[in-house]
């Protein structure tokens, strides 16, 4: 009974379908150098996590092989300078900063992705482009 219990309360992940080659193939050409690479079926599209010139990074890829996007943990201080300004300017500035991310997408588009936290209720992704205009918000459940 203790053994099922705790297998119960530990999240399980489902891997659905095999990666396919050509997706596997797909990251070693873009990220030739990247290590620890682990795979998850989102059904959707396969997404790897792995390390890439030392930062943990995430790829998504659709299931011939398209890679999608690219999202990768920063600094605060390694945002451009405009996209530094814009956030310390914006009402979110207040607001707990729980993380940022460089996003780069496959149509040679680069946003930056915020995680903030107004309260344990309120919690937003905010999206904006490298001179700092804020592109869009999301709420975060």
């Amino acid at each position: 009974m203790a053994v099922a219990l705790i297998v119960a309360a530990k999240p399980l992940k489902a891997q659905f379908r095999d990666i396919p080659a050509a997706v596997t193939n797909a990251m070693k050409e873009k990220y030739p150098n990247a290590t620890e690479i682990s795979w998850e079926d989102k059904v959707t599209h396969f997404q790897a996590k792995f390390l890439n010139d030392g930062k943990r990074q995430e790829a998504k890829f659709k299931k011939d092989g398209a890679w999608e996007v690219t999202e990768k943990a920063i600094l605060f201080e390694e945002l451009p300078s405009a996209v530094q300004e814009a956030f310390n300017a914006s009402e979110y500035k207040k607001w707990t900063l729980r993380t940022v991310a460089d996003l780069e997408n496959s149509q040679g588009g680069k946003e930056y992705r915020f995680y903030v936290r107004n309260n344990t209720v309120q919690r937003k992704y905010l999206y904006y482009d490298g001179d700092g205009k804020l592109l869009r918000e999301s709420y975060k459940l």
